[in-house]
């Protein structure tokens, strides 16, 4: 086993999350990321107010994709997943 600064690869395992490095901030900034991503997702501008518009050929539905990625991320953040 060897260790990285905040991060520890497991021998047979992904590389996980130190708990001590978890701070309130760090905390607050995660579920910021995650509640934002959701947010987006409901979609309250109703189509009309996007990053980038839908009707962009192959790149138009990247914005949602990163929505969602920001709600995985969060959720297994705070091991929700």
């Amino acid at each position: 086993m060897w260790y990285t600064k905040g991060m520890k690869t497991l021998k047979n395992g992904p590389i996980t999350i130190d708990k001590e490095r978890k701070t309130p901030l760090k905390n607050m900034l995660v579920a910021l990321l995650g509640i934002v991503g959701f947010i987006y997702l409901l979609n309250f501008g109703f189509g009309v107010f996007e990053f980038l518009p839908d009707t962009l050929p192959i790149v138009g539905n990247i914005d949602e994709v990163l929505a969602v990625y920001a709600v995985y991320l969060s959720l297994q953040y705070f091991d929700l997943l």
